[in-house]
């Protein structure tokens, strides 16, 4: 029988952890600041670690020889949880029972706080067209959650919103970008985007952002048109943008046409097209193109379309066939007349042939 001398009850060591409050992916340092002492030696220690949320600890590395009035220490490794980890320092002496002692320390893994920027496909678009946005996270951790596109009927975000088509799924920090959107008035619109955070990264809205929708100027224009080569055919061409400056062009033009560019501050203007074929140019189609355009660049494009005909061409009849028909059509006339002062004075014939009998 072996006799291990007794030194009476185990008591445990005191230890802390610094810093006490770190980042995500960050590690900690695990000291101990009182020893412990007593109980029977030797003596087994181990760190253990209990993550938020979870049921239990688990070891920290590897179990390792001890001795009274040692001081170990260990590094809490890289976190990827954030709240509160729970760490011990258990020391197991070799009594008879085993004594067992445990000490404790609280670290705080903090969440990321990212910031969410957003930008729009473009910053102005014309009515009719559509845009998209996009989101970037940063100084996330591995973010999940989800991103909510919005957008106002004003350019400040404020009144009532319209979702941009449904959430995004964010998948380790990337975010998709929203649905496209249509917008069919002219006006400033306000775009802002939403991070719904999630267990490691707080929540984060993005600025306001303005799209302008913009009204193009408009085209006044004829329909397609035709001329006979050496006529003249004009018509007038108008160009209007509310109130703003708008510029009238016109390019593709035939030979011998003329247009005048013309420029209006008061949002509207127009000019005259003029063309004279001649005789020597292809007869066919001629597709002439007018432009409205604002200072902004955006424009309004569209043409016109003009056939050409040739002159008609029809064969002149011989002279004789002059002379044959001026002498027939003098004898249809004379003969006209006879019978027709025949017809008008029956009752004076009648009357001169009774004389005569």
């Amino acid at each position: 029988m072996v006799l291990r001398p007794l030194n009476g009850a185990l008591s445990s060591a005191t230890i802390s952890v610094s810093p006490i409050s770190i980042d995500l992916g960050q590690s900690s340092t695990l000291a101990t600041t009182t020893a412990f002492s007593g109980g029977t030696s030797p003596y087994v220690c181990q760190w253990l670690a209990k993550a938020p949320g979870a049921a239990g600890y688990v070891n920290l590395g590897g179990s390792f020889s001890c001795n009274a009035g040692d001081k170990p220490t260990s590094l809490t490794g890289g976190l990827s949880t954030a709240g509160s980890w729970s760490f011990e320092l258990k020391v197991t002496d070799n009594g008879s029972p085993s004594q067992i002692v445990t000490s404790s320390v609280v670290l705080t893994v903090k969440k990321a706080s990212p910031t969410v920027d957003t930008t729009l496909s473009s910053a102005s678009i014309t009515v009719g067209d559509s845009a998209t946005d996009s989101a970037t996270l940063t100084g996330d951790y591995k973010a999940g959650g989800t991103v909510t596109y919005e957008f106002y009927s004003s350019a400040t975000c404020s009144g009532t919103s319209t979702f941009a088509g449904s959430p995004v799924v964010v998948t380790n920090g990337s975010v998709p970008n929203s649905a496209s959107q249509k917008f069919g008035t002219a006006g400033a619109y306000g775009w802002t985007v939403s991070y719904s955070g999630d267990s490691n990264n707080n929540p984060a809205v993005g600025t306001c952002q303005t799209l302008t929708v913009v009204a193009p100027p408009t085209l006044s224009l004829p329909r397609p048109r035709t001329v006979i080569a050496g006529s003249t055919i004009r018509f007038f061409v108008n160009a209007t943008d509310g109130s703003k400056t708008v510029t009238l062009t016109a390019s593709d033009l035939p030979p011998g046409a003329t247009f005048s560019s013309t420029q209006s501050f008061a949002g509207g203007t127009s000019s005259i097209f003029t063309w004279t074929p001649s005789a020597s140019q292809v007869p066919g189609d001629y597709n002439v193109t007018f432009t409205a355009r604002d200072p902004q660049g955006f424009s309004t494009v569209s043409l016109v379309t003009i056939r050409v005909f040739a002159v008609s061409k029809t064969p002149s009849l011989p002279l004789v066939s002059y002379s044959i028909f001026g002498v027939v059509g003098f004898l249809v006339i004379i003969g006209a007349a006879l019978l027709l002062r025949r017809v008008q004075n029956p009752g004076r014939r009648i009357k001169s042939w009774l004389a005569q009998a």
